[in-house]
């Protein structure tokens, strides 16, 4: 065991006379290697990877009692989805629903609308709430998401609420 591992640390006990080869990988998180690995799996979202295995080049035998890094180059030549959609399937896969998500008020009052999904352009926001006198108030679009998110505080007679406020109907108009 090693000297400086605490008792929670988590050990890999590998018996070896020649390299081994550590690839770290990013993948969906249900995903099992077919080759000795050790994972740290986030539920529903991702997992990070470590397979370890004999390497995959040979190196020359200057290098053998070296550590040696090697990285893609590239990744894909095109994104494989644009980042307004990403962020909401990330929002969507993290809550569990397919549906717009209105997350409750920051400590600044803001509240924040993911959209099920990217509109052609920013939507318009109409809400009501339960107390009339309550009204609210856009804030500027994040930046690259203005068509997928939405924020804006409420405000009372006495300036803006922090805390959460019932809500009696909202809904987002876009042109299509």
């Amino acid at each position: 065991m090693l000297e400086a591992a605490r008792e929670s640390d988590f050990v890999f006990d590998l018996e070896t006379d020649g390299r081994l080869q550590f690839s770290f990988c990013v993948t969906p998180w249900q995903h099992v290697p077919l080759v000795n690995h050790g994972a740290i799996r986030f539920h529903n979202l991702f997992a990070l990877v470590v397979e370890i295995g004999e390497p995959a080049i040979e190196l020359p035998r200057e290098l053998a009692q070296h550590v040696t890094t090697c990285a893609v180059k590239e990744g894909f030549s095109t994104p494989l989805l644009d980042e307004p959609t990403a962020f909401a399937r990330f929002h969507q896969q993290i809550n569990q629903t397919q549906s717009l998500i209105l997350y409750s008020p920051n400590a600044r009052g803001e509240y924040r609308i993911v959209c099920a999904v990217p509109m052609r352009i920013p939507p318009a926001l109409e809400i009501r709430f339960v107390d009339k006198s309550y009204t609210a108030e856009p804030l500027p679009p994040p930046p690259k998401r203005g068509t997928v998110e939405l924020r804006f505080r409420v405000k009372g007679k006495g300036g803006y609420l922090r805390q959460e406020v019932p809500i009696e109907f909202l809904a987002l108009h876009a042109e299509l």
